[in-house]
């Protein structure tokens, strides 16, 4: 596979060490028709397409494209799409847009912390890590990622903010309620 991540099982065991539970380093769809935990994070390979219903991000099982989505009840607090241009969306007929991310919220997502642009691994892994330790500490959502922005400011302010810059969030701005992760 020309798409190989090798901090995203990193990244799957330090998102469950942050916040307790079980991590998921190969996520497949009946992991997601399945999920008991309040969060679900994806580190993986996603890739926009101008025709937003042929945008995917990776599983184990294959690409889970975003026509698909509207088939799962993803009730979670959180999910975090580790993975690049999972944001990035166009506006339909009307003034809605659509798009990976957008899919997500439309199944159910409370809150989506997702990419407008293609992410480093090792920047993105460490990226989450602050952010995560934020939101363990009980920040709200939005806080927690302005905090870890901040963060990386100080640490890679040398280098481009495309480095490192690209996650957004979606929905939900409050704290999370929970400790267990998917």
């Amino acid at each position: 596979d020309d798409h190989i991540l090798p901090m995203a099982e990193t990244e799957a065991k330090m998102v469950s060490n942050q916040l307790g539970g079980t991590w998921l380093a190969d996520a497949t769809r009946h992991d997601l028709k399945e999920g008991s935990a309040s969060v679900l994070h994806i580190a993986s390979h996603g890739e926009y397409h101008q025709q937003p219903e042929l945008s995917f991000i990776d599983l184990s099982d294959g690409r889970l494209y975003s026509a698909e989505l509207l088939q799962y009840d993803l009730q979670y607090e959180l999910i975090t799409l580790s993975a690049c241009e999972t944001g990035q969306a166009r506006p339909s007929g009307g003034d809605e847009l659509i798009g990976l991310g957008r899919t997500f919220m439309y199944a159910g997502a409370g809150a989506l912390i997702t990419s407008m642009w293609r992410v480093d691994d090792d920047h993105a892994y460490a990226f989450m890590t602050k952010l995560y330790r934020y939101l363990k500490q009980g920040l709200s959502k939005s806080t927690a990622l302005r905090t870890a922005y901040c963060e990386t400011i100080n640490q890679y302010g040398d280098e481009h903010p495309a480095l490192w810059g690209a996650f957004q969030l979606s929905g939900n701005p409050e704290p999370l309620s929970f400790t267990q992760v998917q």
